[in-house]
């Protein structure tokens, strides 16, 4: 089709089509291009604009309940983490990708509310064609890096392991996908486009931010607004169930977690851990993560978490604070001085929720509240994975990590990733989440859901990659729905 433009439309017009697509950001345009060529007529609504507005932006705008942190901060996190035009999020993403682990997907004993209604095998095969999306090789594992010139450190596997992360270059799909998108027979874009109205799957309205209202009449919708607007526009029709709104997640990132001191003045052998770069073996750019192996993680009953190694340089005491001093004057020849931060899984947590406000935005609906609580759990978890790291350090002779992380004040360097998690958790029954195992508003036949809303648990890697797999599952789910 092309772009239709909402001037050219008398107000109160009916935009008809097979499916509607709210929101084009990672999960909306990779299902839109799902349909390029299928003969699906596809009507693909973004709220934004094709660029950035003061005014759009504003529309993301609400309270941050919880203090973790300096106000300034958190004044900002509903907005700041968030991008309200064509392309979404992805404008300002910095590409990390990862796909999840099977132990993510698990209902653990030790981790209340855990367990994906999707097994690994029905997941995995869509992290391949996600990575393409993306423009990244995401199945890189270390059994597989020999031969890379960036070596992998040494390490006894039962006391420590390496997470390889890749990068996208990264990929604006705004930019990327828009003129695909456009130039196709099957999609209408339709910008400054902001859904209010969830009537039913077949049936919704929407307005531009000048008050013109407009009606999508499909056979499917698909909400892919990211992990706080698809609960807001839930909450705010009255859909979703108790669920709703509850078990947001983000990645705790500690920082710094701790001071490090590495074995050797070499830095070619921690080159693939200290920064990203391309490496030939994948194709693309990729770095390692230190992560303690499954077994010690089940063992010890432990959220998942991936320690980064950060500014790493040759040790000059006193260069990098009194921690460092103390570790380096312990360290017998010359080494590598940096930091260590945490990326931590955090445990779900249905006080950890989304609620409405009596403050409506200028489309008319309720500005949100984010209650964003961490527990003790979570705490308790990062200070002894880093404990374990830690000691794993010294024994193999790779360096020294003086945790600067205390049970006293565990959250004092918090930041969160801006990975909004949870929300609108998939189940296996209506009783403890939001959407089916295909992403199906339990209470509203035709309505779906897609993006990092769904997940059950965050696991410890970024969601970017595993937000495009779940839409391209959803996408060949709908495409079996529709003739």
């Amino acid at each position: 089709m092309a772009l239709i433009d909402l001037e050219t439309l008398e107000d109160g017009a009916i935009l008809e089509a097979d499916l509607c697509i709210v929101g084009a950001g990672a999960a909306g345009i990779a299902i839109a291009r799902h349909f390029i060529g299928s003969g699906v007529q596809v009507l693909l609504l973004e709220g934004g604009d094709w660029d950035s507005t003061s005014e759009s932006q504003a529309i993301y705008e609400g309270t941050f309940g919880t203090r973790y942190q300096d106000d300034a901060y958190e004044e900002q996190y509903l907005s700041i983490g968030r991008l309200r035009y064509f392309g979404g999020t992805t404008n300002h993403w910095a590409g990390w990708c990862r796909p999840m682990t099977p132990m993510d997907l698990e209902a653990r004993p030790w981790v209340a509310h855990s367990g994906w209604p999707i097994s690994w095998d029905e997941l995995e095969p869509w992290f391949e064609p996600a990575g393409e999306v993306l423009g990244v090789n995401p199945l890189q594992e270390p059994e597989t890096w020999e031969g890379s010139a960036r070596p992998l450190l040494e390490l006894e596997p039962r006391r420590l392991t390496t997470r390889i992360f890749t990068f996208s270059d990264p990929i604006r799909m705004g930019e990327e996908y828009g003129e695909e998108l456009l130039d196709s027979d099957e999609v209408s874009v339709v910008v400054d486009a902001s859904v209010t109205d969830l009537v039913s799957g077949q049936e919704l309205g929407f307005r531009t931010l000048a008050g013109r209202s407009f009606t999508a009449r499909v056979r499917f919708t698909v909400l892919a607004c990211g992990g706080i607007e698809n609960a807001r526009l839930l909450l705010a029709n009255g859909l979703g169930g108790d669920a709703c709104g509850r078990f947001f997640m983000d990645h705790p990132h500690i920082r710094p977690t701790g001071d490090l001191v590495l074995a050797g003045g070499d830095l070619e052998r921690f080159d693939l851990y200290a920064q990203r770069s391309f490496d030939p073996l994948c194709g693309c750019k990729a770095s390692g993560l230190l992560a303690l192996p499954e077994a010690v993680i089940r063992k010890e009953q432990l959220l998942d978490a991936v320690l980064m190694l950060r500014d790493l340089g040759e040790v000059e005491l006193g260069a990098t604070g009194r921690a460092a001093r103390s570790v380096a004057e312990s360290w017998d020849g010359p080494g590598l001085a940096g930091y260590g931060m945490v990326l931590a899984e955090m445990a779900p947590n249905p006080d950890s929720r989304i609620t409405l406000l009596d403050e409506t935005d200028a489309l008319g609906l309720p500005r949100v509240r984010l209650d964003w609580k961490l527990q003790q759990r979570d705490a308790q978890s990062i200070l002894r994975t880093l404990e374990r790291m830690s000691l794993a350090l010294g024994a193999e002779g790779v360096g020294r990590l003086q945790i600067g992380m205390g049970e006293a004040r565990p959250w004092a360097e918090l930041r969160g990733g801006h990975h909004h998690i949870g929300t609108t958790r998939m189940s296996e029954s209506p009783d403890d989440g939001v959407v089916d195992a295909d992403g199906q508003l339990w209470d509203l036949d035709g309505l779906y859901l897609a993006g990092s809303s769904v997940f059950p648990t965050s696991g410890a890697c970024n969601p970017t990659l595993t937000i495009v797999a779940l839409a391209l599952r959803l996408a060949d789910h709908l495409e079996q729905r529709l003739p």
